[in-house]
């Protein structure tokens, strides 16, 4: 849960951080007043700055899913090998038991 916790909050202040800086990646001012930003210009690179925060967070999260898959998978594997060998160990005490009685 922490790590998705942290996942979300990188992946939110990386999208605003983007967001906010957007507009001034490709800008090369002609004039003095052309280097001004409008409000809609700040407000559509912050939208699609938190686009692409969304999209990481998705990604992170398909991503600690598939792991948390495969862990299951390994742990269940293992747990089978385990009942595997406890049922053979549970065998070989009652097998123990039987020939105890018979002699």
């Amino acid at each position: 849960m922490r790590r998705t916790i942290l996942t979300l909050t990188a992946g939110i202040l990386l999208g605003l951080g983007i967001g906010a800086t957007l507009p001034a990646l490709g800008d090369e001012p002609v004039s003095e007043d052309d280097s001004d930003y409008t409000l809609n210009d700040l407000l559509f690179a912050r939208a699609e700055g938190t686009l692409w925060a969304l999209q990481n967070i998705v990604v992170s999260l398909a991503v600690d899913t598939e792991r948390s898959a495969i862990d299951i998978a390994q742990m269940d594997s293992r747990m089978s090998k385990l009942e595997r060998r406890i049922k053979a160990l549970e065998t070989a005490g009652a097998d123990d038991k039987g020939q105890q009685a018979a002699d």
